[in-house]
């Protein structure tokens, strides 16, 4: 077990420079987000800031819209382990129609 949460420490650590130096890059905040989700419970609020922020950032050519419906359900499932579950439930039925 703990050879699995180093090597997710790891990854995150990659994604994030991968941010810092593509902060735009939907597809390396997405990797993040999910790498600090894995460290959930308390990385879990990073995490959904990560996944705004790759929800926000500009689509690449060529994503198809169940790439960014994985993203919006990965972004409700971060909500709900956070306890907002309303708001969750929104976010996820967005995911259901992209």
């Amino acid at each position: 077990m703990a050879l699995g949460v180093e090597r997710v420490k790891e990854a995150e650590l990659s994604f994030r420079r991968a941010c810092q130096l593509r902060p735009q890059d939907s597809e390396a905040l997405a990797k993040h987000a999910l790498s600090l989700a894995k460290l959930h419970p308390p990385r879990m609020d990073e995490a959904l800031a990560a996944y705004d922020r790759a929800v926000d950032a500009p689509r690449p050519a060529g994503q198809n819209d169940r790439s960014r419906a994985m993203l919006v359900a990965q972004r409700a499932m971060a909500l709900s382990a956070l306890g907002r579950s309303a708001e969750a439930k929104s976010v996820a039925q967005e995911a259901l129609v992209l």
